[in-house]
């Protein structure tokens, strides 16, 4: 987990302005998406851990910072995610999708002119069919875990990019950019959390009709400042962010009930997305 600082790099006047320029071109890029890092600052520099998933985004990265060294202490400690050994199971979707009728049904729409099973068909028409919907759960997978990524990210920022946004004692440049990329990942985000709402909801039963009053029911007070708002967004994400994952990948192979329940997981996304609503309006006004 990140470590958080009450303090943002623009609220502190000890902190070179080159050094906070080059933070905020490093978010308004969006590297954030591709280098999950953590920056430390201090009077005569700045020390950034690097976790490198795209080396294209790393050499922009450096190429950014290259013109700083000669002026300022600026030491990156790089790590890449190691190659781990492909297991025998790797090209098979999880055991929780394979026992997910509701998925499967969905994903099976376009594949009725294929047997159903149980029906007698030549062995390698059979085949096709357990292979077609094998490649469709493997699809739906690695897109739902890549926008759940992709989701994380951009909450994993939003905190201190909220406190050099709307926090107090911000120069007004760094102010006003810190505001307008926050918003960016705001609207990221819930451009992935769109995403998931809508093709989780496939993948889980349907409410039963006697369940439709409780999403009807009065919907809890939100925050009225961006601040609180960027906090909520970020700690709703990481816990929805790990809800998804073990959704895919449970525990002991089963889903737990909170998370089969449609009212549950997907009500939880809508209401994530209810709080970045809120935070738009509330961060048009505070400018």
């Amino acid at each position: 987990m990140r470590p958080e600082s009450e303090k943002s790099p623009g609220s502190d006047p000890e902190i070179p302005r080159p050094l906070i320029d080059v933070w905020l071109r490093f978010h308004e890029r969006e590297l954030c998406q591709d280098l999950d890092s953590v920056f430390v600052f201090h009077q005569k520099g700045m020390e950034i851990w690097c976790l490198v998933e795209d080396e294209r985004s790393y050499q922009r990265f450096s190429e950014m910072l290259e013109p700083l060294r000669s002026a300022f202490e600026i030491d990156v400690y790089v790590t890449r995610p190691s190659q781990e050994k492909k297991s025998k199971d790797a090209d098979e979707p999880p055991p929780s999708l394979w026992n997910n009728e509701a998925l499967q049904a969905y994903l099976s729409d376009t594949s009725r002119n294929l047997p159903e099973p149980g029906q007698q068909q030549n062995p390698p028409f059979l085949v096709s069919r357990r292979s077609a919907l094998k490649q469709r759960l493997m699809l739906w997978a690695q897109q739902i875990l890549s926008w759940n990524k992709k989701a994380r990210r951009y909450a994993a920022d939003l905190p201190e990019l909220g406190r050099a946004g709307f926090g107090a004692g911000v120069e007004k440049e760094f102010r006003s950019r810190a505001h307008a990329v926050c918003l960016a990942h705001a609207q990221g985000l819930d451009k992935n959390l769109a995403r998931l709402s809508e093709n989780i909801a496939d993948a889980l039963p349907r409410p039963e009709k006697g369940s439709r009053s409780a999403a009807k029911a009065d919907k809890p007070g939100l925050p009225s400042s961006p601040a609180e708002l960027v906090a909520l967004a970020s700690s709703h994400t990481r816990e929805i962010a790990e809800r998804i994952y073990r959704f895919i990948y449970p525990q002991d192979y089963t889903v737990g009930l909170d998370d089969l329940k449609q009212s549950s997981l997907v009500a939880s996304l809508r209401e994530l997305r209810r709080i970045l609503s809120e935070l738009q309006k509330a961060a048009g006004s505070a400018r």
